[in-house]
């Protein structure tokens, strides 16, 4: 019988209160090119008090090889961090419960398994008649082709990304405390670089987003990301290069037609005050604390 590489990598997602986003996603990891067979799922529920459980155990066995695991709630690094210490697999693939993946995802990376150090992709709303949740699409985006050049890179998402598992021991996995739970991905990207590994960038590797904010959890979400931004900014003295006036021309780009870009610019102009009040946040917060 012919080897598969899928043996050699573990999927890992970490999962909190989500039961549907879940369903949806282990549904699609069904019908991957081959993982349902070859694939090893692990599912590391985050304390849910929903029916994640239920729904995690219902797909125990569609697939060759799954785990679930559960933990109180310590956060998505903490969560990621489980799942890789349980992994069988030489290869981490990290995707979040709210993400469904496309046929060929699974393929994508099994063509580059044999060289592979760091693999990230990037994700695309899956919710097109969301304007927060596609502004938030569009600023992911922004940041990762502002970093990517010849197929490499400086940043990596964790809800995208394939990693081998010496690399990621040797590392340390990701922190997992960084107040606000946010921006584990960019401190881990920051430690891969400044340890010398080639992060490599596959555009067409893509994952569908599929989170349906309203305004007020978009306001809630880009808080939550200066607040922990800003610690891994002190942390690494590592700051972004990408500006504001980058970012609100890329997204007026993707707006079609003159109200569709007024409403853009309001949201991205929301987005961009809440993250400063969260940066803002934690500085006021660790002068008070001394």
């Amino acid at each position: 019988m012919k080897h598969s590489l899928y043996n050699d990598f573990s999927i890992i997602i970490p999962t909190y209160n989500r039961a549907l986003s879940l369903e949806r996603c282990l549904r699609s990891l069904l019908s991957t090119e081959r993982i349902k067979d070859d694939g090893q799922i692990i599912v590391v529920d985050d304390g849910s008090t929903d029916s994640t459980r239920a729904v995690a155990l219902s797909f125990e066995r569609q697939f060759r090889s799954f785990k679930y695991l559960y933990q109180t709630n310590e956060g998505p690094a903490a969560a990621r961090n489980r799942g890789a210490g349980k992994a069988s697999g030489e290869v981490l693939v990290f995707l979040d419960d709210d993400c469904t993946v496309p046929k060929d995802w699974g393929k994508r990376i099994q063509a580059q398994v044999k060289t592979l150090l760091v693999l990230g992709g990037r994700s695309v709303n899956g919710r097109g008649d969301n304007p927060f949740s596609e502004i938030a699409s569009l600023i992911a985006n922004c940041i990762l082709f502002s970093c990517e050049a010849n197929g490499h890179t400086s940043f990596v998402f964790a809800n995208n990304l394939a990693i081998r598992k010496d690399i990621f021991t040797e590392i340390c996995g990701f922190d997992e405390h960084i107040p606000g739970r946010r921006a584990e991905d960019r401190d881990l990207s920051y430690r891969l670089q400044n340890a010398g590994y080639p992060m490599r960038f596959d555009n067409e590797l893509i994952v569908y987003h599929n989170d349906v904010m309203d305004f007020w959890g978009f306001i809630r979400q880009n808080y939550a990301y200066g607040y922990s931004n800003a610690f891994v900014y002190r942390k690494t003295g590592s700051f972004s290069r990408m500006n504001c006036f980058e970012l609100f021309s890329y997204i007026l780009r993707h707006a079609h037609g003159f109200a569709e870009k007024i409403i853009y610019a309001c949201i991205f102009i929301c987005s961009q005050l809440s993250n400063r009040a969260g940066a803002l946040s934690l500085y006021i917060t660790r002068r008070n604390n001394g």
